[in-house]
């Protein structure tokens, strides 16, 4: 049996509920994305038009939990709300550091990656009369958590991108191929000065991300294709969609 043969029949959709969604994913983030979430065999997949993220179903309740218990639980509530503020304060300091630098080493581009994946958390199943904290305590970590989150990886002069800007002027690697990079890639371009192909990259556009496995261009457009359009397809032909409850 083929490699290829043998992933397909590894992948099957029924397997599979829909995370998150998006138009477009550069690599890099996803990269980032499947570190937090590899232990759970989360997919990323990206077609042309789509990023969607996928979740084992097997998964689906062990997250939903962590979550409810999270929420319902106020020493729980308390020791995360601490840490993750503390996790703010902490990275802030260390990107903004090591922005400063005129050259970046490997070691601290690596810990500097490292901490664009922290603290994602789960709101799910959540029932607000059973909350051991108030909505307004509730909705601040959300709000805080998720600026937070586009102040690292999305904001076109967030730490992310503002790191991977220095590292291409570092490096002679334009930044627009740095962002089809993946997290050990980027360290090893730092490390040695290891470039990928320029004609590799150009393929990275299209991808079937794992823990395992990670699949581009041609190579991943069938499980893409199979994975987006019978998520499309389905969500299609199901009424009153605003209902449904899903991981966010």
């Amino acid at each position: 049996m083929s490699e290829q043969l043998i992933k397909k029949e590894k992948y099957k959709f029924e397997d599979y509920i829909r995370m998150f969604a998006g138009e477009s994913f550069y690599f890099v983030f996803s990269d980032i994305f499947l570190e937090h979430y590899k232990e759970l065999g989360v997919l990323s997949v990206q077609d042309s038009k789509n990023w969607i993220s996928f979740l084992p179903k097997n998964s689906k309740q062990k997250t939903l939990e962590k979550g409810k218990n999270l929420f319902t639980n106020k020493k729980l509530f308390d020791r995360y709300n601490k840490d993750f503020y503390n996790y703010m304060e902490e990275s802030s300091k260390y990107f903004e550091s090591i922005l400063r630098k005129e050259i970046i080493g490997a070691e601290e581009t690596k810990i500097f990656l490292d901490l664009t994946s922290k603290h994602f958390f789960y709101t799910d199943l959540i029932d607000q009369e059973k909350m051991a904290i108030s909505t307004s305590q509730f909705g601040k970590l959300k709000l805080d958590g998720r600026a937070y989150l586009n102040k690292i990886l999305f904001e076109g002069n967030g730490y992310l991108r503002s790191f991977i800007k220095k590292i291409s002027n570092q490096t002679n690697v334009p930044e627009s191929e740095l962002l089809s990079y993946g997290v050990g890639e980027i360290i090893e371009l730092v490390r040695s000065k290891k470039r990928i192909d320029p004609d590799e990259i150009k393929i990275r556009n299209l991808y079937f991300h794992s823990k395992e496995d990670r699949l581009f261009g041609e190579d991943s457009k069938e499980l893409a294709k199979k994975f987006i359009s019978r998520h499309q397809k389905i969500s299609n032909e199901i009424p009153n969609r605003s209902k449904l409850r899903g991981i966010r």
